[in-house]
């Protein structure tokens, strides 16, 4: 069949559509979106007509709210139907606590604190090499694009990994010791606070930089996603996983490392295995395998990442939280 312009748009569209399915499905898992009600007409379970045979019933439908049977206001028969608007009762509703509030809602809205307590807007996190010279082709930038183009040999053993973290990292966190939105609100309330505060932070810096993204400047990196809009320096994903991580760290007094200690008679030195740590560099790692960013992102991401985490343990407003969190663990 021949693209036509028609056709084209179509298949945008669909495209379209289907992220849009994304979008919701991801919004729901993280808890920001809630859920749909079509109510129509119903017919009510009486028939209007019960006098006659089965065959010719017919029901009143009803609409929300259900006006069948009709209620009256008063037992005269003067009295007319109540109005629609007074068919139930009104109760004062509870105040909005934070139980109601989505994770990453309830995150949304720190921001403005989280903005004033955070000491390191004016950092510069950008590797020697790029303050000194900037973002053009040099040692640096080669040897990064030459890496890149390496990995893209992995890219099929970790392409549904990849998929998976585009729009949702906490679910791999949250695969290593089992917790939910239902059974740890507070912790989920926290991950969401790093979450979007890193965000926040690397939009900033992000813009500052103006990095271009690896696919800009190698055709040979040929991502298998279109790259997010925006610029490439520092990773958010790398930001995001390494403040999630830090954040867990402090919750889970029982899941320690495992420390294994350097060989005396070979040259092997001593090992840190740490599954919030591991998961944080692999989900970094697995957008330089698509090509999305390269090293210097993942490496300035996890540093910042780092300084979110210490900036959210600082401020004494998170307290009550950060003991509520706790004490689900």
């Amino acid at each position: 069949m021949a693209i036509t312009k028609s056709n084209a748009s179509n298949a945008s569209n669909a495209s379209n559509a289907s992220n849009a399915s994304n979008a919701s499905n991801a919004s729901n898992a993280n808890g920001i979106g809630t859920g749909s009600r079509f109510l129509g007409m119903s017919p009510y379970t009486e028939p209007a007509n019960p006098g006659e045979s089965v065959e010719n019933w017919y029901w009143h439908a009803n609409q929300w709210p259900e006006a069948n049977p009709v209620a009256y206001t008063g037992p005269g028969l003067n009295e007319g139907p109540v109005r629609i608007q007074n068919i139930y009762g009104r109760t004062d509703g509870p105040a909005f606590s934070a139980r109601y509030w989505s994770p990453l809602n309830y995150a949304l809205s720190w921001l403005g604190e989280f903005a004033q307590a955070f000491p390191n807007w004016g950092q510069d996190y950008r590797p020697a090499w790029a303050q000194a010279g900037g973002w053009v082709l040099g040692p640096e930038v080669e040897n990064e694009l030459t890496e890149l183009t390496l990995l893209t040999e992995y890219r099929a053993g970790m392409m549904g990994e990849g998929i998976a973290q585009i729009d949702n990292i906490e679910d791999d966190f949250r695969g290593i010791l089992t917790y939910s939105r239902l059974t740890h609100p507070n912790t989920s309330k926290l991950v969401g606070l790093a979450l979007e505060c890193s965000t926040m932070a690397v939009m900033h810096f992000k813009r500052t930089y103006a990095r271009p993204r690896p696919s800009q400047m190698s055709p040979m990196i040929m991502p298998p996603i279109d790259p997010p809009e925006h610029a490439s320096f520092p990773s958010g994903h790398a930001t995001q996983a390494q403040a999630v991580s830090m954040v867990l760290r402090q919750l889970m007094p029982n899941l320690t490392a495992s420390h294994f200690g350097a060989s005396p008679t070979a040259p092997r030195p001593a090992l840190v295995r740490d599954p919030l740590q591991d998961m944080a560099d692999r989900i970094g790692r697995n957008r330089e395998v698509m090509g999305l960013h390269y090293r210097s992102d993942s490496v300035a991401g996890q540093a910042l990442g780092s300084d979110v985490a210490d900036t959210l343990n600082t401020m004494a407003s998170l307290d009550d939280l950060r003991a509520a969190a706790a004490g689900e663990w």
